[in-house]
């Protein structure tokens, strides 16, 4: 495919964009109103569920070996995303941004978590990541939060390790999870207590996310009447976006469609690389999802999602606000450019794969760009970059 020129219309724009590209670029416009409600959490909007939650964001004492912190994969410093030699050494995919992430309708990159507090719970049980459990995280949160906790949900159950009586294991002992020897010895009551205290921590830690977003970015300023905030490139690169079919997944305020889409990216772990397909069968099967009893309000419309053919090997469409900061690239992190990226797009993904798991979106079509093409291409994603999180969100806590 060929990008060719198109007929003009007046746009208040200027800069030669046609009518079309004229109503994509307007609907790019930030909205005023913020983040859409959030899924199934009551505190969600709260200051002080926000401050609670940014604490435990940054509390390696949540992890198992004391080393692992929520910020370990979203730091602050890297645009809140993973440096590579850390995600590598726990997962294999990426670390994607939580700049603005809440904006998302499904969370992960294969969707698999339905909420903001769904997705932030998974880390914590996961034996890759913080490998701890829900029993431990209550006590954690009674001996250094307790306070903060009750002041938002209510007086915690006991656990403070008093037996249950006559010499029997602790009423709460110190680590469990179901599944283990531990969590069946418990009362169905104090199993459900714990259960409580770990969703709102979730919740907690939501609130926080959801005030980890960006304001304006240069772009913005342009479409907002200045002409001179990004530079003649930028704008032709946005010209160049739009005819080159990228609008087509990439559109609206957050420049995503919030669909899944297979573009080929390389994958060797063989569950990972199921995509959606396999993200739709744990999201279903989750405890914590919008189907349960932690969820706040009756299940959204779009629960349970719709399955398609096109699930297999497909990944979430990412935000492409502050993309040139959010390297690297891709749901396993194997491009470390954004003209790695941009690259592996123009040629029409990874359709040439022999081991391709499903198939390439036929959306992603192959774009032959010169090189002062490509280069205002990715002028205009780098002027997508929009300024940080308001203080105090955009940093670690003071202590």
């Amino acid at each position: 495919m060929r990008v060719d020129g198109s007929n003009t219309a007046t746009c208040d724009l200027g800069s030669g964009f046609d009518a079309a590209e004229c109503a994509w670029l307007h609907a790019l416009r930030l909205p005023e109103s913020g983040l859409e409600p959030a899924r199934g959490n009551a505190v969600a909007e709260r200051r002080d569920a926000a401050l609670f939650g940014m604490n435990v964001f940054y509390d390696a004492r949540f992890s198992a070996t004391a080393d692992v912190r929520c910020a370990t994969c979203h730091d602050p410093e890297y645009a809140f995303t993973g440096r590579r030699s850390r995600f590598e050494a726990l997962l294999p995919r990426s670390s994607p941004t939580l700049l603005d992430a809440m904006g998302s309708r499904w969370l992960f990159w294969d969707g698999r978590a339905d909420s903001g507090w769904a997705q932030a719970l998974g880390p914590f049980e996961n034996a890759k990541e913080m490998g701890s459990n829900r029993l431990n995280i209550a006590h954690r949160v009674y001996a250094n939060y307790r306070a903060q906790y009750e002041g938002l949900f209510g007086p915690l159950p006991p656990l403070d390790g008093i037996p249950a009586s006559g010499g029997q294991p602790p009423r709460f002992p110190a680590d469990g999870r179901p599944g283990d020897a531990a969590w069946a010895s418990m009362a169905p009551a104090d199993r459900k207590a714990v259960d409580t205290v770990f969703v709102n921590v979730g919740k907690a830690i939501e609130a926080f996310e959801r005030r980890v977003v960006t304001g304006p970015s240069p772009f913005d300023a342009f479409l907002d009447g200045d002409r001179d905030a990004v530079a003649e490139e930028a704008k032709a690169g946005a010209r160049i976006f739009f005819r080159s079919g990228c609008a087509r997944c990439h559109g609206g305020p957050r420049l995503t469609d919030g669909a899944f889409h297979n573009l080929g990216v390389p994958d060797a772990d063989p569950q990972s690389a199921m995509g959606r397909q396999r993200g739709i069968e744990l999201l279903l099967a989750d405890e914590f999802n919008a189907a349960g009893p932690h969820f706040d309000g009756p299940p959204p419309s779009d629960f349970p999602p719709k399955t398609s053919g096109q699930d297999l090997g497909a990944f979430r469409t990412p935000s492409l606000r502050n993309v040139g900061v959010t390297a690297p690239y891709g749901h396993t992190g194997q491009y470390n450019t954004l003209e790695d990226i941009v690259d592996f797009h123009l040629q029409g993904g990874g359709r040439a794969r022999t081991d391709l798991v499903g198939t390439v979106d036929p959306l992603l079509e192959p774009v032959r760009l010169q090189g002062a093409d490509r280069a205002a291409l990715v002028a205009f994603l780098r002027a997508l970059t929009g300024s940080g999180p308001a203080v105090p969100w955009d940093t670690w806590p003071s202590r």
